[in-house]
């Protein structure tokens, strides 16, 4: 674990060095100074609600799987591990010592796991509205895609049938059928915990339905933050 932490603070301070050399630091500085600082406190406070928008959508899927997590426990797991992400590879790491973080002491790391698991399966479909978007007025300019085209056609259709498989009434045949004698073992069992949590929220339609609405919103704050501090920096963007 000393070398994985070491590995991960060398990693870090690579990439930091890195960001200093190619960025022109008193540029960025005189930058900062001229910018609009009530603009700049309007995209603090737009990512701040995003923060709030990201739990409010996951927390339902939670309480589904588990009652005895209050909001504010499931707050500050979120916000501690999306800071954590910022050092854990990609955005497992931080999903991980969220379920960890909040379910360990109760035993239910597997059920907070699918709930997590379904967050970030429709966060792929929402995804797919602001990607059709952007291919409609990439094509309406007649600009040539090329491979991107498919490959972004073919990764939407990828997040459909991978969060719309596990929900069908033949999942969990398909689960113990694959796990066979392993179920009763201790990684087996698992995994047939956490596919009897995952397939749960077929029976809450509605629920899907809001949290697909939400995280669609989501997609299209981060580039509500962009504009905004585009317009206080005084770019062009």
């Amino acid at each position: 674990m000393k070398l994985a932490r070491l590995a991960k603070i060398l990693v870090m301070v690579v990439l930091l060095a890195l960001v200093v050399r190619l960025v022109p630091l008193g540029t960025l500085a005189r930058t900062m100074v001229a910018a609009d600082p009530v603009l700049l406190a309007v995209a603090v406070g737009v990512v701040l609600g995003d923060r709030a928008l990201m739990v409010a959508k996951w927390y339902p899927l939670l309480r589904v799987q588990v009652t005895c997590i209050s909001l504010w426990r499931a707050v500050r797991a979120y916000l501690a591990a999306g800071f954590a992400s910022l050092v854990l590879p990609a955005s497992l790491g931080a999903d991980m010592l969220r379920a960890v973080a909040l379910g360990r002491h109760d035993g239910v790391v597997m059920e907070i796991g699918a709930s997590i698991a379904m967050e970030r399966m429709l966060g792929m479909v929402a995804s797919g509205v602001p990607t059709l978007l952007a291919l409609a007025i990439v094509l309406r300019n007649d600009i040539s895609l090329g491979v991107l085209l498919p490959w972004s056609l073919a990764s939407l259709g990828v997040a459909v049938v991978a969060l719309l498989l596990p929900l069908s009434r033949g999942a969990m045949s398909l689960v113990d059928r694959l796990l066979g004698r392993h179920r009763d073992g201790k990684w087996g069992g698992l995994a047939h915990r956490f596919a009897t949590a995952y397939t749960v929220y077929r029976r809450y339609p509605r629920m899907l339905a809001y949290v697909t609405l939400a995280s669609i919103l989501e997609q299209f704050v981060p580039v509500l933050v962009q504009w905004i501090v585009s317009r206080a920096l005084g770019t062009s963007i």
